[in-house]
């Protein structure tokens, strides 16, 4: 595992070769957003921002502080992303309502809400709180004309307008960085799997041939097993048969007529006969035998 994963707790999870959505360790991430709302604090203090205050800033960053620690206790980890997203909401809501000169700045940083949502919570949840962002940018913007009317003048200073860009570019950044990275490790985690399939394959395509290789040699085997039955019944029901009968008629013979040496030879050549199949017989079930 790299370091990045390590730091924000990446990790990847497989359940019939799909993947599962990605999610970034939630108490890594408020850790994040809290170092952010510092380093904005700190803009803040450095260039005087205007569309925001130390003393507005300084209640939200204390409580990411505290969002931060509840990560570190039993709370429930579903009700944590949802206020982790809803103070990101919130605190740009307020700096909205109490300055609605500052639209210009915050509607950039509206974006990022449903982003956020979608590293900790899915795509699901992003899709929600995007819908959310869509309505009170609609909402503010309404809420800025009865204020300000149709339009409004604002002045900017390079300075103070180059720290707010500066912390923006990163913010940005970060964002994609992380977005683009689960993707990487997304897929990497495919192609891995994908490679384990088509050796699984591969093993499958040797045991099938292994298999067919074992039916080919036991059918074999049953063929030869038929032919030798085919021929020994043959020979019991011809072979035999005919010195039987032989032997039958010449004892008949001497019941009626008396014994002669006819007979005798007669007897005699069909029991030698008789004796051949029945020797054929036991050399073929030898010889399977022996198999």
């Amino acid at each position: 595992m790299s370091f990045i994963q390590r730091f924000l707790g990446l990790s990847l999870h497989q359940d019939d070769y799909k993947v599962i959505h990605t999610r970034i360790s939630v108490r890594r991430l408020t850790l994040m957003i809290t170092l952010i709302f510092l380093a904005t604090l700190i803009t803040e203090i450095v260039f005087d921002l205007e569309s925001t205050s130390v003393k507005l800033l300084l209640p939200f960053l204390l409580l990411n502080i505290c969002i931060t620690g509840l990560t570190f206790m039993n709370s429930p980890i579903s009700l944590l992303k949802s206020l982790q997203t809803g103070v990101l909401l919130l605190t740009l809501e307020v700096h909205f309502i109490l300055s609605p000169s500052s639209y210009h700045v915050l509607v950039y940083w509206m974006p990022f809400i449903p982003a956020v949502a979608m590293l900790i919570s899915g795509r699901r949840q992003s899709i929600k709180w995007l819908l959310v962002v869509i309505g009170l940018n609609v909402v503010n913007g309404l809420y800025g004309i009865s204020r300000l009317g149709v339009s409004y003048t604002q002045e900017l200073a390079f300075g103070k307008f180059m720290g707010a860009s500066i912390l923006y570019g990163l913010a940005a950044y970060g964002t994609l960085f992380l977005l683009y990275y689960l993707l990487e490790q997304a897929y990497g985690e495919v192609s891995s799997h994908n490679a384990k399939i088509e050796d699984l394959n591969g093993q499958l395509t040797l045991l099938n041939q292994e298999l067919e290789k074992r039916v080919d040699q036991r059918t074999k085997e049953v063929v030869e097993q038929y032919n030798l039955l085919s021929e020994i019944a043959y020979n019991n029901s011809h072979e035999i048969r005919a010195p039987l009968a032989n032997i039958q008629a010449a004892v008949d013979v001497i019941r009626s007529q008396g014994y002669s040496q006819e007979m005798s030879d007669i007897i005699w050549e069909e029991s030698r006969k008789l004796d051949g199949v029945l020797r054929l017989n036991s050399d073929l079930t030898q010889r399977e035998d022996e198999k």
